[in-house]
């Protein structure tokens, strides 16, 4: 028998290994979007060496390679090479590195890390922030869905923490974040993995998508712009790439 394999309105050269599966154990409800696929409840996310997954499959850090999503948006029309939240990202983490070396500045580290939280929550992109950790600055965008991303300025303060500190901040930056992510899908929220920040959502995007990708008559540039704002413009590629329509209808 032929193995179905799912449609595609890019030229990916990258797809998912293997179907995402239920987890054993987990925490059902909401539903859970990642590298362009719906993945079956229970959930079940861990965190280790900075890589999150779920129900054992990678989505933190992405394993899909940049170039190839920068590639197929570059191509598909009238959008820049970089998505848009990776030039966000770039951009604030300019801001921040631009505060820490500011002479003028008190040179405290406790104060100098509140300025950089001051600075970027000015940032008309900028919903909150938040320090997690000595070089990690943890930021929510006002973006559809509030999407949250984390910032690493290229600067290290002083003095260094030890490398006991370093893993026990660690340890703490991903227990927060399985936290948010199980409260938000225990609540029946949406969330979305894209790229390199997380989206959540109120509204269950699955019916909206499946609509968007089964209507014949709009074009490429039309189905990125809806799932722009269906699920989140770093994920609208992923979708794309990745489309099986048996995910995304709603049980």
């Amino acid at each position: 028998m032929t193995e179905r394999r799912p449609s595609s309105f890019v030229r990916s050269r990258w797809r998912l290994p293997s179907d995402p599966r239920p987890a054993r154990k987990g925490v059902r409800g909401g539903v859970l979007i990642a590298l362009g696929r719906v993945f079956p409840p229970p959930y079940r996310i861990e965190c280790r060496d900075w890589r999150t997954t779920v129900n054992g499959i990678q989505v933190l850090p992405s394993p899909i390679p940049r170039r190839v999503l920068a590639g197929e948006r570059h191509r598909s029309g009238p959008y820049p090479g970089i998505p848009l939240l990776e030039q966000t990202r770039r951009r604030l983490e300019a801001i921040a590195v631009g505060v820490l070396r500011n002479k003028r500045l008190p040179m405290r580290d406790a104060a100098r890390r509140r300025d950089v939280l001051r600075v970027l929550e000015t940032d008309a992109r900028v919903r909150e922030a938040r320090w997690t950790e000595a070089r990690c600055i943890s930021v929510t965008l006002r973006f559809p869905g509030n999407p949250r991303m984390a910032l690493v300025p290229s600067i290290a303060l002083r003095p260094p923490l030890s490398a006991a500190q370093r893993r026990a901040g660690a340890r703490r930056h991903q227990r927060e974040l399985i936290g948010s992510l199980y409260q938000a899908l225990r609540a029946g929220r949406s969330v979305i993995f894209g790229g390199p920040s997380i989206s959540f959502r109120d509204l269950d995007p699955r019916p909206g998508v499946l609509e968007t990708l089964s209507d014949p008559r709009l074009s490429l540039a039309q189905r990125i712009r809806r799932l722009d704002e269906l699920v989140s413009p770093e994920a609208a590629f992923e979708v794309l790439a990745n489309f099986d329509p048996a995910d995304w209808r709603a049980s």
